[in-house]
């Protein structure tokens, strides 16, 4: 019987860059981040197996994938299957960056937030005594912005102590280079820079270790998503939100007016946001204005963003749910319980305050004046009387 409180180590390494231009020769067309998983009582035994693979293959040098070049793929082979009696199982995040050009790829820090959600939601939910292994090589943006991503996640007690995410040194840590070498196998049938036609071989020899290999972005179809990932999922509200969304993109795509241009761009990145990261979470209201003046140049506050932004859109049939948290796409009815609550927070006084102050007028004139016995106020009279 499997014990489920038994401590579980996962070895990362990644494979690639994160390079916008990926027409320039040497930038890889996939960012892939692989992670080797195992009980940890069985590391010592395992150090001592790879150690021999590493001398009969590499002699003084490090297990890496890179010095295995295509020409040589029975040498890969080799290798890939004198590690198989290994007890390790392997989970893998594949990112296509040639996909990414026309919407999210611009988003560079939105990509990383989603590997991180990915790992954090898959890794530390089947394993919650999991400590992480990474290498501690100076240019590493990936793991450093994972740790402060998993930082403000709801966990007990302090998750980045000794015990539970430590850096190593990839010459040092001979798990580390397992998880060089088997990322940059998974690379060989994906990234441009490495491709080979050899990668189903390879492939086949690892396939019974592969817990996951995923790919991103997902293929699923615009309305489609997968209603248990998350508990509270309404898709006819997900679904009609996102479709106002989109019919408000496709009417106002050509427009040349800079505030039409920002919602949009505000409204892109809500939509990036629910799809691809974390549809359940609010975003930052400062989050959305430094994205609207990252890509404009244009710099608004607080209130402009909100009356000339948000509300605009909201106008114009555009659903969006908000909290004190920020804003978001509304995923299910709760969303647009809150934004009703806040709404109401908002303008419940306002209207209390308003008739108070027609009453007390009233009262001092004896009714001769009603100070919403105006046209103008018509709307408003019907939500007092």
């Amino acid at each position: 019987m499997i014990d489920p409180h038994r401590k579980i180590v996962a070895f990362i390494d990644e494979f690639g860059d994160s390079g916008l231009d990926i027409k320039k020769a040497n930038t890889s067309s996939h960012f892939i981040v692989t992670a080797i998983i195992m009980d940890e009582d069985k590391i010592p035994d395992a150090e001592r197996r790879i150690e021999e693979i590493r001398t009969k293959y590499f002699q003084t040098a490090e297990i890496k994938s890179s010095s295995v070049k295509n020409k040589q793929p029975d040498r890969r082979i080799k290798i890939l299957t004198s590690m198989m009696d290994i007890d390790f199982a392997i989970f893998s995040i594949v990112i296509d960056k040639s996909k990414l050009v026309s919407e999210g790829f611009k988003y560079h820090n939105s990509f990383f937030k989603f590997c991180h959600r990915l790992v954090h939601t898959e890794l530390y939910k089947a394993y919650p005594n999991l400590k992480i292994v990474a290498d501690n090589h100076g240019d590493n943006k990936y793991i450093l912005s994972f740790i402060k991503y998993v930082q403000k996640q709801q966990f007990g007690g302090d998750l980045f102590n000794q015990s539970s995410f430590i850096f190593d040194d990839s010459k040092s840590s001979k798990l580390i280079q397992i998880a060089d070498f088997i990322g940059g196998t998974i690379a060989k049938g994906r990234d441009k820079t490495v491709l080979s036609p050899d990668a189903p071989r390879f492939y086949d020899i690892i396939k019974n270790k592969v817990i996951a290999i995923k790919e991103w972005p997902n293929n699923y179809p615009s309305y489609t998503y997968e209603p248990q990932s998350y508990n509270e999922f309404d898709s006819v509200i997900a679904e009609y939100s996102l479709r106002a969304a989109e019919k408000y993109i496709e009417r106002y795509k050509k427009s040349k007016d800079i505030d039409t241009r920002n919602r949009m761009i505000c409204l892109r990145y809500m939509l990036f946001y629910f799809r691809n990261i974390e549809p359940d979470k609010y975003i930052p209201t400062k989050e959305l204005m430094n994205r609207v003046k990252m890509e404009s140049q244009n710099k608004m506050a607080m209130q402009k963003f909100r009356s000339d932004i948000i509300a605009k859109m909201r106008d114009d049939g555009v659903l969006i749910a908000s909290s004190s948290k920020g804003y978001k796409i509304p995923m299910n009815v709760n969303d647009i319980y809150d934004f009703v609550n806040r709404s109401n927070n908002v303008v419940a006084p306002l209207i209390s305050r308003v008739l108070s102050a027609r009453q007390q007028i009233l009262l001092a004139t004896q009714n001769h004046v009603d100070i919403l016995d105006q046209q103008e106020y018509a709307n408003l009279r019907k939500l007092i009387n």
